[in-house]
């Protein structure tokens, strides 16, 4: 119960924040949606670049965007990431762009900005798609003005099923389609949850490539318990935090990410297959995506 009045709390708080931004948009903006990037992918390709896929115009600081504009901005970015590979994140790449360009250039959309009190951390507003009642935080990690981490957490749960339509990019399917096998797989599973479920969050490691994706979901409470982290085969799936980095940057994806403050279990351990099998599975038949788990294992 009292995570659920916490839950609530932020959210109301979050709205509260997203409705100034909203308000601080002119009716009658110009739209400047193109902004010419400072290096561009090669048409038909899969890499991620190894420059800085940030803008270089000068833009105005005022917002340029209404909120509607500014709502197909951000689908046109998540369709596919705006056309770069994790780590890069919407043309950000974590170690070579700097924030003096992104902040800059963010706010000519209309999306705000401010430091993190006694931190390095930058939050930045103005993500949220109200059309489907979705709601996003977004923290940059700086480091003498270059980013070397970006931390997103998404909520959807008020409708899911639109929530996993438009980020069906950073799906567990896609994730594992586009990326491979991942490093790691970390499952925790709480000793709370609400009347006949049980919660759960599922942990996407590609250490070597430098991101993580969470996932967090329900399950029934019964032996074994079934886990299904796809937005294919369960349309309930409705929370993501995603974390890029720098190869450089001193602190890991465990420490940005905090898993060493759960009480999260190897993926061998909780179910007695190796990642690697796992992924074979999958590869095999994307609806092996779902396992079990032995509910004894948990608190």
């Amino acid at each position: 119960m009292l995570r659920l009045i916490t839950i609530v709390l932020s959210l109301s708080l979050f709205l509260v924040s997203c409705k100034s931004l909203v308000d601080a948009t002119p009716p009658n903006a110009t739209i400047a949606t193109t902004i010419e990037p400072s290096y561009v992918l090669p048409p038909g390709s899969t890499q991620t670049p190894n420059v800085t896929a940030v803008p270089t115009n000068t833009v105005s600081t005022s917002p340029t965007l209404n909120e509607n504009q500014k709502e197909e901005y951000i689908f046109s970015q998540l369709d596919n990431n705006g056309g770069c590979d994790l780590p890069c994140w919407w043309g950000i790449i974590p170690g070579k762009a700097l924030w003096s360009d992104v902040s800059t250039n963010f706010a000519g959309l209309g999306f705000r900005s401010s430091q993190i009190k006694g931190t390095s951390k930058f939050g930045m507003g103005g993500f949220a798609l109200f059309s489907i009642n979705t709601y996003s935080s977004v923290v940059y990690d700086v480091e003498s003005n270059v980013i070397q981490s970006i931390s997103i957490t998404v909520d959807g749960a008020l409708e899911p099923e639109k929530f996993q339509e438009a980020y069906f990019y950073y799906s567990p399917d896609e994730i594992l389609k586009n990326y491979g096998q991942p490093s790691k797989i970390l499952l925790d599973i709480p000793a709370y949850g609400y009347g006949d479920k049980v919660g759960y969050s599922f942990w996407m490691f590609y250490e070597h490539r430098g991101f993580l994706v969470v996932y967090s979901g329900a399950t029934q409470r019964m032996e074994p318990l079934s886990i299904c982290p796809s937005f294919v085969y369960d349309q309930s799936k409705s929370r993501i935090h995603l974390y890029v980095k720098s190869s450089n940057f001193n602190l890991s994806l465990d420490v940005l990410s905090n898993s060493g403050h759960t009480k999260a279990k190897s993926f061998e351990e909780a179910t007695g297959k190796s990642v690697s099998e796992y992924y074979y599975d999958v590869e095999s038949n994307p609806a092996n995506i779902c396992f079990t788990t032995p509910s004894n294992l948990w608190p």
